[in-house]
């Protein structure tokens, strides 16, 4: 169950993103810096992650201090399933500008996914020091430590996502039955198993 789950989440998330961190950070682009921007976007909505990555690839050439440009990279590379590249277009964005969230925790998506566990938490960290409300970031940390084994961590911030969460919690009431089970607290495994059923 677990990571099956949070691919789900990393993909939703980056649906999403790729078209709220341009409006958060390209208001007061030039009109040429906007087009190139606005053809890359274009291309990515229809899925044509090849030609984004062309035009992107382009853009960063033509920008490289700007944060936002390494970001858009990575999540080209991220559907393009280039977790190397990806990574290193989202160091690359940090690099120019670490308070943002995207970057980090996209940078710890991918780090999960390649099984580089202890990187994810660091990252994962980051991102919750930028903006500790975004419940993706602790989410996908209580994977990570179901996967280190520390699983009393893993309660902790699945926990912590149920409180926040509004709308459907099933996916966090399966990760934390995975964690009572592990730690053989049958009391609260049983607990989550019937909140779960009863959705």
């Amino acid at each position: 169950m677990t990571g099956i789950v949070t691919i789900k989440i990393i993909k939703t998330t980056l649906k999403l993103a790729i078209f709220v961190v341009p409006l958060l950070y390209y208001k007061s682009v030039s009109v040429k810096r906007d087009k190139a921007l606005e053809e890359f976007y274009k291309a990515f909505e229809r899925e044509e992650y090849d030609r984004g990555l062309w035009l992107i690839n382009q853009y960063v050439e033509e920008n490289p201090k700007d944060f936002g440009g390494y970001l858009q990279k990575g999540y080209v590379l991220t559907e393009l399933e280039r977790t190397d590249e990806a990574i290193d277009a989202y160091i690359m964005s940090i690099n120019r500008k670490a308070s943002v969230f995207e970057s980090q925790k996209m940078l710890a998506d991918c780090y999960l996914e390649e099984g580089k566990y202890r990187k994810a938490i660091v990252h994962y960290g980051e991102a919750l020091k930028v903006d500790k409300k975004r419940i993706s970031a602790r989410f996908n940390r209580g994977v990570t430590y179901m996967h280190l084994e520390e699983y009393a961590q893993a309660i902790k911030d699945f926990k912590s996502v149920l409180k926040k969460e509004n709308g459907d919690k099933n996916y966090i009431y399966e990760e934390l039955t995975c964690a009572y089970l592990c730690v053989k607290d049958l009391e609260n495994y049983e607990k989550y198993t019937s909140l779960m059923s009863s959705k």
